[in-house]
């Protein structure tokens, strides 16, 4: 699966590295959103939370204030999977063209191609590692002292904030998933209060990977535009110049 996408012609290496700022404004613009959709999530899980313990505990509570507490979960959950629904498209977009930007510049050979860099959030299995494998190679590939072309910069140190927000992001989905479960086969009140616990927790660390998530596209938007700077000033040097031999062509 390795190899860019554009074959012998058209690819991103024959691409110019174009401006990342407004693809990132938008992607952290939308994951602000996502933070606070998580946000008024919480409130109803809380909500929902009091109102099936106070059931537990014996209290009369009325059918409408159970219909209202359930109904408003409801609605917040809508209002998260259209929201995250259009902060995936453009994160991928910025996730994208920053790849893309980095081939372009010199990261070279790359490990994965440029579509498949995409395709991998979509691949079961592989999505719970490959696509942060490619968000390392952006990371060392937007490096501003990165020579052209060196061969080395797999091995090139990461920032530990990457690492901090897969991990929160993994535990996320799996928690989420863990939830919708639970609500499928939740039958009585101590079945309810597992599922408002458990989406109380998918959405707090949910919130959490939103913040994270903006944060990396943050500084590698930052680490790019001085990258790209350098490069269109024509101060990246080849790494065959300090010494080290180019890459073969391919």
């Amino acid at each position: 699966m390795g190899g860019t996408s554009g074959g012998e012609g058209g690819g991103p290496q024959d691409e110019p590295a174009l401006p990342l700022r407004n693809r990132a404004r938008l992607a952290i613009a939308l994951l602000a959103l996502v933070v606070i959709t998580d946000l008024f999530a919480i409130w109803a899980d809380l909500n929902l939370l009091d109102v099936v313990q106070r059931v537990i505990d014996g209290e009369r509570v009325g059918l409408r204030e159970l219909n209202s507490a359930d109904d408003r979960t409801a609605t917040t959950g809508i209002a998260q999977l259209v929201v995250y629904v259009i902060t995936t498209i453009a994160f991928l977009l910025w996730y994208s063209r920053a790849y893309r930007n980095v081939i372009a510049m010199g990261a070279r050979p790359p490990r994965y191609g440029t579509r498949w860099a995409v395709w991998y959030w979509f691949i079961p299995i592989v999505n719970l590692f490959r696509p942060k494998q490619v968000v390392n190679d952006i990371w060392r590939g937007s490096d501003p002292d990165l020579r052209f072309g060196d061969s080395t910069f797999p091995k090139h140190p990461l920032l530990p904030l990457l690492a901090f927000w897969w991990g929160m992001w993994l535990i996320a989905n799996f928690a989420g998933r863990a939830a919708t479960r639970l609500a499928a086969d939740a039958r009585t009140a101590q079945d309810f209060e597992t599922q408002a616990q458990v989406y109380l927790a998918a959405d707090a660390v949910d919130a959490i990977a939103a913040v994270l998530a903006a944060a990396v596209v943050w500084k590698i938007t930052e680490r790019q535009e001085q990258r790209r700077h350098r490069f269109e000033a024509g101060e990246i040097a080849p790494a065959h110049a300090a010494g080290t031999p180019a890459p073969a062509a391919t």
